[in-house]
């Protein structure tokens, strides 16, 4: 099998590969991608999926665990712990990689990093 590589359209992810799609979707029943990242040194991909289309029985003032790692065949590895003392949003909004290969992810008030092998939130630190 050749290198794995990620795309989105239309707030789907998709994994594919030497031509051939592996697996193509999204993980919660009406939640969308907006935020999809290569994971180096791996074929999985780091997905947020968007604040604003929670899945079905989400609510907006309820946790959403929105952050999380795919493997290729579509399967969640983890989903990213969230800030236990954030009040406003419950979920995050933002995702990337810093210079260092750190993780980040912004919640409506913390600037986090989140270990990309196990989705532990490892500092947040507060900006609001």
């Amino acid at each position: 099998m050749g290198e794995v590589s990620w795309t989105t359209d239309a707030g789907l992810a998709a994994a594919n590969c030497d031509g051939k799609t592996l697996w193509t979707g999204t993980v919660d029943r009406g939640a969308t991608v907006s935020v999809l990242l290569a994971v180096n040194g791996s074929d999985d991909a780091i997905v947020l999926l968007n604040p604003e289309r929670r899945p079905e029985g989400v609510e907006p003032w309820h946790p959403f665990f929105n952050l999380l790692r795919l493997t290729p065949s579509g399967d969640v590895r983890w989903r990213a712990e969230l800030v236990p003392s954030e009040t406003a949003a419950k979920c995050f909004y933002g995702v990337e990689w810093r210079d260092d290969g750190s993780l980040r992810a912004l919640a409506w008030s913390y600037d986090c990093t989140i270990d990309a092998a196990t989705g532990r939130l490892l500092h947040a630190e507060f900006t609001k």
